[in-house]
C-alpha cells in the first residue's frame, strides 16, 4: 500500500469517484474530530503511542523561558515488551525503568 498521489489521482479518476474519495475523507476526519482525547501532561510524565494501533499528534507548543518541549521517538520491539509485562503481572502504571 502506498502513499495517495495526487496528482495520479486527480489524473486517472473521474469527477464522481474524486467527489465520494472527498466525502468519504470528511467522514473520517468528523470522526477522527469527534472522538479524539486531549491530554495534557505534566512535567516529567511520559506518553508512549503505538503507531500501529492510534492516530495521535500534538497541539502547537511555544518555548518559552521555564517551558521546553522535549520530544524523542525511539523504537521498541513489542514482543520483548509485552512479554515483560505479562512477567509482571500487574495491571498498574509501571516505571519506565520497572519495565525495562
Amino acid at each position: 500500500m502506498g502513499l495517495l498521489d495526487e496528482y495520479h489521482f486527480q489524473q486517472t479518476s473521474d469527477l464522481e469517484t474524486r467527489k465520494r474519495w472527498w466525502d468519504a475523507y470528511q467522514r473520517y476526519r468528523s470522526l477522527v474530530n469527534e472522538n479524539q482525547l486531549r491530554v495534557r501532561l505534566e512535567p516529567g510524565v511520559m506518553a508512549i503511542a503505538d503507531n500501529w494501533r492510534v492516530s495521535h499528534g500534538r497541539d502547537g507548543f511555544q518555548e518559552g523561558k521555564d517551558t521546553h518541549r522535549y520530544l524523542r521517538t525511539f523504537y521498541l520491539n513489542w514482543n520483548h515488551m509485552q512479554g515483560r509485562l505479562l512477567e509482571t503481572h500487574i495491571d498498574e502504571t509501571l516505571e519506565l525503568d520497572e519495565i525495562m
